[in-house]
């Protein structure tokens, strides 16, 4: 079989680790692709031995990033392939800190709260609101870039703002309805 090596990295340079590698072989005309392993990166450096020659792309993920992919790969019997190295971009996050009327209370009626990225932010695939139900205080995982968060009530008081997020930013969220 053929010989791989990949490196995986954050959008800074940094080796991400641990991460996991998975090597999916790409089908000829008609015919799906399927995933032939999974190999767990040491020191942000996948190395994997005895692979069947062919066509592959390879996707990693890691905790706290988002995933990402390699270009098209060829594996050749009894060679190396070195694939370069897969960017792995950070996660933004989301925190709701407080939800309160303008006033400063509590809303005694039902509320919804939301979230959308907009559509050319990596990692986003469309403009589809999200439900952020029972958040509050928690950390809710969001492409970076710019989101939108916005909260009604049933009684019609409302609350949108929107945020630029780098990855690895957590934005405090603090929701006054009006």
């Amino acid at each position: 079989g053929g010989l791989l090596e990949v490196r995986l990295q954050d959008d800074s340079g940094g080796v991400v680790d641990p991460g996991v590698v998975r090597l999916v072989r790409l089908a000829g005309e008609g015919a799906g692709s399927r995933t032939l392993g999974r190999f767990a990166s040491r020191e942000g450096w996948v190395v994997a031995e005895n692979l069947v020659p062919g066509r592959y792309r390879l996707q990693a993920t890691a905790p706290g990033h988002m995933p990402g992919q390699s270009e098209e790969i060829e594996i050749v019997e009894g060679a190396r392939t070195d694939a370069g190295t897969i960017i792995l971009r950070k996660w933004a996050w989301l925190r709701i800190s407080s939800i309160r009327t303008e006033r400063g209370k509590v809303p005694k009626v039902k509320t919804t709260v939301e979230w959308r990225a907009e559509p050319k932010n990596e990692g986003a695939t469309e403009a589809r609101w999200r439900p952020m139900i029972g958040m509050a205080g928690l950390d809710v995982t969001v492409p970076p870039g710019a989101i939108t968060v916005r909260a009604r009530t049933e009684d019609g008081k409302q609350f949108e703002q929107r945020y630029t997020l780098e990855g690895g930013e957590t934005a405090e969220v603090e929701i006054v309805l009006r």
